[in-house]
């Protein structure tokens, strides 16, 4: 649905609007890498990664950090409390997580803009105790039709019962 689009331009529209530095979180070190490929080609701002061994230089805050929630929970505080003035979590339906509270809460000066394909929570917990509203609500049939997803094919799985098959321990 084009998530880290979206977000790569909203940063890029909040620095060009005034803001000093954006902390995109994510839970998957996959999801910080494309975080920090979409910024650096959808809006040209200078970004680094914080996440296991890659670490920003602390002397010099870059204005986009892509953090590994993992990560950051770890060192959240070799940052200052007003470090970020934006805050995107890519898998914002994570967001009631303690984790992220807890980096919500000390950057508690940031703006917080959150991105999901699955706003619903298992555990029913509300984003909205984060998040103000919610800014656009498309279904995966609209990404379809519009274009910017495959069709979704499916096909029957005959489940075989292999309970009662037999192993010979003496062959290898």
């Amino acid at each position: 649905g084009g998530k880290s689009f979206v977000f790569s331009k909203v940063a890029e529209r909040h620095m060009k609007e005034g803001g000093k530095h954006v902390l995109i979180l994510a839970d998957r070190e996959w999801l910080v890498t494309q975080a920090r490929d979409n910024i650096a080609e959808h809006a040209g701002l200078p970004v680094e990664i914080e996440m296991a061994s890659e670490k920003v230089d602390r002397k010099k805050t870059p204005v986009v950090v892509c953090a590994s929630v993992q990560s950051l929970i770890r060192r959240y505080k070799n940052f200052t409390p007003d470090a970020f003035d934006l805050i995107v979590i890519d898998e914002a339906d994570l967001a009631m997580a303690p984790s992220y509270r807890t980096l919500c809460d000390y950057f508690a000066k940031a703006r917080i803009f959150g991105v999901t394909a699955t706003p619903e929570r298992a555990d029913g917990l509300a984003l909205g105790e984060l998040f103000e509203s919610v800014c656009l609500d498309i279904d995966i049939r609209d990404l379809i039709d519009a274009g910017y997803l495959s069709n979704v094919r499916q096909w029957p799985v005959k489940v075989l019962d292999l309970s009662r098959v037999k192993i010979d321990d003496d062959k290898p």
